[in-house]
């Protein structure tokens, strides 16, 4: 069929309607255009990044569907203006209606034979006629009754097509996935990625764990839903709905200062408002859907769908963030190597020679120590032949910066441009180098540590590193222990307040969780072994397992031709949280002391152990601790102390036995950096010219130690804001001997846990300012730990 050519006026309108089309376009491609955008390179915290692309993701969908409507009737008032008819040339299709019992469209257009078909009604006194009207019969027809609007709804629900089983079977799927994805992947995955610094295994490690039954979860609930129909299936359907909705929001909105498992209690009273809002927000988010449903229960199914959908991309969005963080090139001789820790040698000793250092986590002089003596001294008993070097001061807190500090001897030198060059103040480790090259066992035993730290592992027996260069390989991952361990950590983040107290894990109690141990050896004598059997079990703070252990395995004697062994064993102590009484038995709740003196209890049976060797005589101890009983400026003060003393026990070797718990007092002026300058003095084959003196060389009674205390923002936030220099001469049992000497290290922005120092963080000297006063040494008195 020939069609006559386009008037002129009809060309220019379709090409006005052509240039909002392409004016259309060219904005989206636009907008776009914003997600090519070259990365910063700057650091964001993985959890907070991954959000952050949700929150943008989300921003976006809503963006995206608001202009697409805008468009959308824009261009529909432009085409009506414009009296362009779309459909000129084109065959279309007559509406199509349902039809009733009596053959009439169902909200379609009247028939013109309708008024003729009503009057006729009316005379009949059937449906149609004027109130009071008769039949011919002469009968009062029967009134029509008006239902209720509930009836109505009913009437509505029970006249809708049922969705066939297919249909329902993709609604449930794609609901049932953004549930079980959001609680079984995104929450987790975002905990590990962010914390892997912390935790004994990464994502890559166990990924697995948690995506295998999310899926499987996710499949088996949708094809149990699809079988349901009616009220049970929009219940079914709507329910999980809501309850991933919430978590989501939850996590998003709802969690401002949730407490980290940092071992600290938790005064859950103090969260009361947030802890309102959030219940009241679940409830409507749970409730919302099914309200919903009542006005309109198909329209409610396809928007909790088209919803569930959109927030599934976005988490899909943040979740493939963590998978694609940059890695290091191949071939970039600066990349750092990946350390793990694991518990090869921790139990060995060599028949010579032996230096052994506990690090009884927060365990303080005045604090525990004192007491412990006054009221519990046969707790000391096993200790013969130590010394006590009552003046004893910490370096830096927390953990993470003490042990490193510690045994490299590097401390913060405000002379310097920086506080530490990322890995490279660690990067040296004089002891230990020393140690190792005099044919040494050197075996550091922490989950503290820094694992991009080479200087600290490339001399040690028990150091795995991610290029398999160390000839051990990591332990494998306990599926069931993470997976608890991982479902309590996303339940704690994504449930109401409420909820929380009930899913808090402490970090050690995930790494504890994570590794899959193998079984300890059968009790037996004494054992003499050739060379070291590999354990990959990654070595994780858990003083109960480690004492049972010991007991179960009991030390064996190392004749490998090592010149002697090194053995650096970090355990929890003091430390929050309080679980061991003084027996080592675990209980919901101990206290300071009992766990203090449980953490004695493991050294002794070391120590006894050692003496049925014959081998406690020849073996030098440091018993010490990482800092005093306060880490960080959040953590409470006990009883008004405001001074932190490490506890400092040493032993050398063949020192005089005088006694059950008869120890030697010594007041030189000693810190936990002199702790490898004493331990390389007692190292038979090791050259000690260049090395700082030992503890007992410290007798200037005015010896200047500096401390560098750890600063965070109040409760609830808690963010590191830098390091506050203290110097202590004299008594460092006497806080008036501690001194703030006015300079700080400042961080531009918190730090990471795996110790990057943030670009224009520097040293400052600011002593006497209101802002020294009031944002370092008011932190340092902080007495409620708020």
């Amino acid at each position: 069929m020939n069609h006559a050519s386009p008037r002129p006026a009809t060309l220019w309108r379709r090409a006005a309607l052509t240039a909002f089309d392409a004016a259309c376009a060219l904005c989206l491609a636009a907008l776009a255009s914003l997600a090519l955008a070259p990365p910063a390179w700057a650091y964001v915290d993985p959890s907070v990044m991954t959000y952050t692309i949700q929150a943008l993701a989300g921003v976006a969908v809503a963006l995206s569907t608001v202009a697409g409507v805008l468009m959308r009737r824009t261009r529909r008032k432009l085409v009506r203006a414009l009296g362009i008819d779309e459909n000129r040339n084109k065959e279309v299709e007559p509406a199509v209606h349902r039809l009733d019992a009596q053959g009439r469209p169902v909200g379609g257009p009247v028939p013109a034979a309708a008024p003729e078909a009503g009057r006729a009604r009316r005379r009949a006194g059937g449906a149609g006629a004027p109130e009071g009207a008769r039949h011919r019969s002469g009968r009062r027809p029967e009134p029509r009754r008006r239902l209720s609007t509930q009836q109505a709804h009913r009437s509505q629900h029970a006249a809708a097509p049922r969705d066939p089983w297919r249909v329902r079977l993709a609604k449930a799927a794609v609901v049932w996935a953004f549930a079980s994805g959001t609680l079984l992947i995104t929450a987790p995955y975002e905990i590990v990625s962010g914390n892997e610094g912390s935790l004994v295994f990464g994502l890559a490690e166990v990924w697995h764990v948690m995506a295998v039954p999310a899926v499987a979860l996710a499949a088996l609930m949708a094809l149990l839903t699809s079988l349901l129909k009616g009220r049970a299936f929009n219940a079914a359907l709507l329910a999980p709905f809501g309850f991933g909705t919430a978590c989501y929001v939850q996590a998003l909105l709802l969690n401002p200062g949730l407490p980290s498992a940092d071992g600290q209690t938790v005064a859950w009273a103090d969260y009361t408002g947030i802890a309102s809002v959030s219940l009241i927000v679940w409830l409507a988010l749970l409730a919302g859907p099914l309200v919903l449903s009542r006005l309109h229960r198909r329209r409610a199914q396809t928007l909790a769908v088209l919803v569930a959908t959109a927030l599934l991309v976005v988490q899909a969005a943040g979740v493939t963030s963590l998978f694609l963080k940059e890695s290091p090139a191949a071939d970039d001789a600066e990349a750092p190597t990946r350390y793990a820790i694991t518990r090869t040698g921790l139990n060995t000793v060599t028949p010579r020679n032996n230096l052994v250092v506990f690090v009884l986590d927060g365990f303080d002089t005045k604090c525990d120590l004192i007491p412990l003596m006054q009221q519990h001294p046969r707790d000391l008993d096993e200790l013969t032949g130590f010394t006590w070097f009552r003046n004893s001061a910490p370096t830096m807190t927390a953990t993470i910066e003490a042990l490193p500090t510690m045994l490299t001897g590097n401390v913060p030198d405000p002379t310097q441009s920086t506080f530490r060059g990322g890995n490279s103040f660690y990067r040296t480790a004089p002891y230990l180098k020393a140690l190792a090259s005099a044919g040494y066992s050197v075996g550091l035993y922490s989950d503290s540590l820094d694992g991009e730290a080479p200087g600290l592992f490339e001399h040690t027996v028990n150091g795995v590193d991610g290029n398999g260069d160390s000839g051990l390989k990591l332990g494998r991952v306990d599926a069931v222990g993470t997976f608890r361990a991982l479902l309590s950590c996303a339940l704690y983040r994504d449930l109401p307040w409420v909820l929380k107290p009930g899913f808090r894990l402490y970090t050690s109690d995930i790494d504890a969780a994570m590794a899959l141990s193998p079984a300890p050896r059968q009790e037996g004598g004494e054992r003499t072994l050739s060379a070291l059997e590999p354990d990959p079990t990654p070595y994780v703070l858990n003083d109960k397992s480690y004492y049972d252990r010991l007991r179960k395995e009991r030390l064996s004697v190392l004749d490998d031709g090592s010149t002697g062994s090194v053995r650096f064993i970090h355990l929890q102590g003091p430390h929050y949280p309080h679980t061991l009484d003084e027996n080592v038995n675990e209980h919901q709740l101990t206290s300071r002391t009992q766990q203090a003196r449980a953490s004695l209890r493991i050294v002794s049976e070391y120590i006894r152990q050692l003496k049925e060797l014959g081998l406690y005589d020849d073996t030098t101890i440091v018993i010490t601790a990482d800092h005093g009983y306060r880490s960080e400026s959040n953590f409470q003060l006990i009883d008004g102390q405001l001074e932190m003393s490490p506890i400092m026990l040493v032993k050398p070797a063949h020192a005089p036995d005088r006694g059950p718990g008869v120890m030697d007092v010594s007041d030189n002026p000693v810190c936990t950096a002199d702790v490898m300058p004493t331990l390389l003095a007692q190292a038979p084959g090791v050259n000690r010219e260049g090395f700082a003196p030992d503890m007992y060389a410290m007798t200037d009674p005015q010896r200047l130690r500096n401390f560098y205390f750890c600063i965070k923002t109040p409760s609830p936030d808690l963010k590191v804001i830098g390091f506050m220099e203290l110097a202590i001469q004299g008594d460092a049992l006497d806080f008036a001997n501690w001194t703030c000497t006015g300079t700080v290290f400042e961080f531009s922005e918190p730090p990471e846990i795996t110790r990057k120092v943030p670009p224009g963080s520097r040293w400052r000297q600011i002593g006497g300012t209101e802002e020294y006063e009031r944002r370092w040494v008011d932190r340092l008195y902080w007495r409620d730990g708020s």
